[in-house]
């Protein structure tokens, strides 16, 4: 039953989290579902993926995140004034480069504790072998949000769903 109680958690803690995130809940819904991710080889040697929401999750299994939002506001939302917000949970790794592209329309951020954002790949410091403090690449899989900045006005009723991929530790 452990891990009913973790995508329990998972789920609850990041809705909970996504919608902290709005800065003004009004004019854009979001939503935020997960769904389990299993690879299926096909008949032909092709391999493809299949999605089933998650009800239940395991350690090793590959979880994707899609972030819906919806202008519900009836006006045109101006060009940066939306960031989603999406939490890597603390039983998860985020999987490296599995974000949704913005593309020029958008900027893609992560953070390491949840509160500061910046373009990836992040820097950490560190004490290297002869006591310097040096700035390399933290690991990917240590973010704990990732935050997309919308580049261009969002029309009345229209819905951007961005994705990314975790892994359950």
């Amino acid at each position: 039953m452990h891990h009913l109680r973790i995508v329990t958690l998972l789920l609850a803690g990041c809705l909970a989290w996504v919608q902290a995130q709005q800065a003004d809940p009004d004019p854009v819904s979001v939503e935020l579902t997960a769904f389990v991710v299993t690879e299926v080889v096909l008949d032909d040697g092709r391999v493809t993926e299949e999605f089933a929401e998650a009800q239940a999750v395991f350690p090793g299994q590959v979880i994707e995140y899609r972030l819906t939002a919806t202008n519900r506001s009836g006006a045109i939302l101006p060009a940066g004034r939306l960031a989603l917000v999406g939490p890597v949970p603390a039983e998860t790794r985020y999987l490296a480069d599995s974000a949704t592209a913005t593309g020029p329309d958008g900027r893609l951020e992560a953070s390491l504790d949840g509160e500061a954002f910046a373009e990836p790949p992040l820097l950490v410091t560190e004490t290297d072998a002869e006591g310097r403090e040096v700035e390399v690449e933290a690991d990917p899989g240590d973010y704990r949000a990732l935050r997309w900045v919308v580049l261009r006005a969002l029309q009345p009723d229209e819905e951007i769903v961005l994705r990314y991929r975790v892994v359950v530790r």
